[in-house]
């Protein structure tokens, strides 16, 4: 791994050893006094696809909990509130383990989740530095290129008739691909919103007093749980995001190869569809889409990944 990797690591709390990180102990006399009130819940929720699961990840206050043998319930009114909390905490560590083990950075995977994980931690940091396109368009070995060299092949040789099918192809792949990242995006924050959900019905069952039902909650709990995390394959869906996203980034480049000022509409089109008149404007970044690709973009802006803070109507005369 990179001196920047360990250095983001460092950032998040987490320490970049080969080895298992070392933390306190979860099983202390005043863990309850110490307890995160339901706002700590709260605060994982509505973060973006990339920062949030990074951040649930990476920012853990303990260890992976070890099961300890409590006592019955009535002996320490403590001692569940501890269960709970720890129940949760394994269950959000399964889900996103994979986030632990980055890929090698030989692959082009591993060094693109290096640099979205950066600039996701360090909001100082210019995403549109030059060196991070660079990185992001090293497509060398990788299916991005073979898949591209295809789209070009199957349009046949050099004719102008030719080069129009070619360059046609690779503008509808560009959108295809464009349209399955934002999808991609929207289905990997609902189901962390899931796990948000699961954190904020936690906190509310921990404001809960002690009574002789507490251990049967307990034990649902933890079924409940279990079952709603088994089937939210984030992992996959994870690594998908990042090969479109890298994908989207090769074939934008292609397309510049062929623009020219003469080719240009009256009004500037869209850079995500190449179909529509641009009529938005994402705030801060300052970048432009039509009015459809701007309703999809519900968090991060397409092109640059910047946080959305507002959407501006913007007229051209």
């Amino acid at each position: 791994m990179s001196d920047d990797s360990q250095l983001d690591f460092t950032l998040l709390g987490g320490h970049p050893s080969s080895g298992s990180a070392i933390y306190a102990s979860a099983n202390f006399q005043d863990a309850e006094d110490s307890r995160p009130s339901a706002s700590f819940f709260e605060a994982f929720g509505g973060s973006d696809a990339i920062q949030g699961i990074v951040t649930q990840s990476l920012s853990r206050h303990v260890a992976e909990a070890v099961p300890v043998k409590s006592p019955p319930v009535g002996q320490n009114t403590n001692t569940w509130r501890r269960r709970l909390r720890e129940m949760m905490l394994r269950q959000t560590e399964t889900v996103l383990d994979f986030l632990a083990r980055p890929p090698s950075q030989e692959s082009p995977i591993g060094t693109v989740e290096t640099i979205l994980r950066r600039y996701s931690i360090r909001q100082e940091v210019d995403p549109s530095n030059i060196k991070t396109l660079g990185q992001l368009l090293d497509i060398s070995g990788s299916e991005i290129e073979a898949e591209i060299k295809d789209c070009i092949t199957q349009k046949g040789g050099t004719s102008l008739g030719d080069l129009r099918s070619q360059v046609t192809a690779l503008i509808d792949l560009y959108k295809q691909t464009g349209e399955k990242v934002l999808e991609c995006e929207n289905q990997l924050r609902l189901r962390i919103e899931k796990i948000d959900k699961l954190q904020r019905r936690v906190s509310v069952i921990l404001e809960l007093q002690t009574n002789d039902a507490t251990e049967a909650l307990l034990q649902g709990m933890e079924k409940y749980m279990q079952l709603s995390v088994s089937d939210l394959t984030l992992d996959t869906l994870y690594k998908q995001l990042i090969y479109l996203y890298q994908k989207h980034i090769a074939l934008r480049d292609a397309i510049q190869l062929f623009k020219t000022g003469s080719s240009l509409p009256s009004e500037p089109v869209c850079a995500i569809c190449l179909t529509d008149s641009i009529s938005h404007a994402i705030v801060p970044c300052g970048h432009t889409f039509c009015v459809s690709c701007s309703r999809k973009m519900t968090y991060e802006c397409g092109i640059c990944r910047s946080k959305i803070k507002d959407r501006m109507k913007i007229f051209i005369s």
